[in-house]
Order: C-alpha cells, then sequence, then structure tokens
C-alpha cells in the first residue's frame, strides 16, 4: 500500500517540474511579478500573453506526446528512452520556434521573447549530453529556469528571490526523490545541473550582447 502514494508523488513530481512547463513558469513569473516592462501592462493582456505560452509551449507539444504515446511510437510522458527523447526534442524545437516567432512579430519585450531561445538552447544540449551520458531533463531545466530569474532579478533590478528560492527548493527534492527512486543518479544528475546553469547563463550573455 505504501508504493501507491510513493508512486503517486513521483508522477505528481513529474508533471509540475516537466521542462515544458518549467518554460510556462519562467514567463508567468516575470508577467505576474511585474518585472519591467509589464509594470504598465494590463491584466487583461499579461494573462492573454501567458495563456498562449501555456497553450504553445505546454499543451500543444503534450498533445502530440500524449497521441504518439497513444500510438505507442513513445513509451512514457516523463522518463524518456533516448528515441522517445529524440523524438520529444524535435516536437519542443518545433513550437519554441513558432513561439519565438510569434512573439517577435507582435513585439514582445526582449525579456520574454528569450525564454524560448533559452530553451532551444538548452535542447540543443541535451541532445549533445546525451550521446554520452542519459540526461537529467528535469534537473537541467530547473537549474535554467533558475539561472535565468537570476538574470532577470539582476538586470532588471526586481525582487524575485522567492521565486528563486522555491527553483532551487523544487531542484534539491526532484534529485534527491529521483536518485533514491533509481530514476537519476547523481553524476548525471550534476552534469545536467551544471550544463542547465552553463548553457542558459551564455545563451542570455550572448542573446544580451546583439542587442
Amino acid at each position: 500500500m505504501r508504493e501507491k502514494p510513493k508512486i503517486f508523488g513521483i508522477r505528481l513530481l513529474q508533471f509540475v517540474f516537466h521542462p515544458l512547463i518549467v518554460v510556462c513558469y519562467a514567463a508567468i513569473i516575470v508577467i505576474e511579478c511585474n518585472v519591467f516592462p509589464f509594470i504598465f501592462v494590463s491584466q487583461s493582456l499579461k494573462e492573454l500573453l501567458i495563456l498562449y505560452f501555456l497553450t504553445m509551449t505546454f499543451a500543444i507539444p503534450m498533445f502530440f506526446i500524449i497521441a504518439l504515446n497513444r500510438k505507442n511510437r513513445i513509451k512514457t510522458y516523463s522518463n524518456f528512452s533516448t528515441h522517445d527523447l529524440n523524438i520529444v526534442l524535435i516536437i519542443a524545437t518545433l513550437s519554441y520556434v513558432i513561439t519565438y516567432y510569434m512573439l517577435s512579430e507582435i513585439n514582445t519585450p526582449a525579456i520574454i521573447r528569450i525564454i524560448p531561445m533559452l530553451a532551444m538552447a538548452n535542447i540543443a544540449s541535451i541532445g549533445i549530453i546525451n550521446l554520452k551520458i542519459k540526461v537529467d531533463i528535469y534537473t537541467l531545466a530547473l537549474s535554467g529556469l533558475c539561472t535565468y530569474f537570476v538574470f532577470v532579478a539582476s538586470a532588471y533590478k526586481s525582487n524575485l528571490l522567492t521565486a528563486i528560492t522555491t527553483t532551487l527548493l523544487a531542484l534539491g527534492i526532484v534529485n534527491y526523490t529521483f536518485i533514491e527512486e533509481g530514476i537519476s543518479n547523481l553524476k548525471s544528475s550534476l552534469v545536467s545541473c551544471v550544463a542547465g546553469i552553463a548553457i542558459t547563463g551564455i545563451s542570455i550573455f550572448f542573446y544580451s550582447m546583439t542587442k
């Protein structure tokens, strides 16, 4: 009987901190915390932008993942094999490319427009790292999210301490749980964490240099 709550807890963590949702968290928190230039944006426009992110970077990719799972093209929604991961990366990349293009077309502030670009950079790193070691996509996504929040807090003088602390706590919980249950291991978690921080930081630096 104890196994059922444990399995439910793991599934819940895999859903709440799924990399596709983590991308949405970045946009939602920055918009709702009124980080400049969203101070003077109406609540209705903020909600529309959040809905757009949820649709394009989570709902649509997840729809295709579920459809492929139903057709036995991929085996799971989260703990991907190499074959499954490659398919999911392609779906996510297409979604992020479209998202970035649309955000550019409506002249969305760079602080939001950079999010799908960071996601694409991390996807590229997953593809490369996964050739040598199984990537912990949850760790990579959360460490990248934390790095993005640190950048926003310092560049825009915003108080994102709660978001940063919560992300670090989530990173610790996910790593402890997944390593304990054998879903991940310490080596892949450490490599994924360093990769998430490094790739996100480098991408932000080069993006800032071009603006």
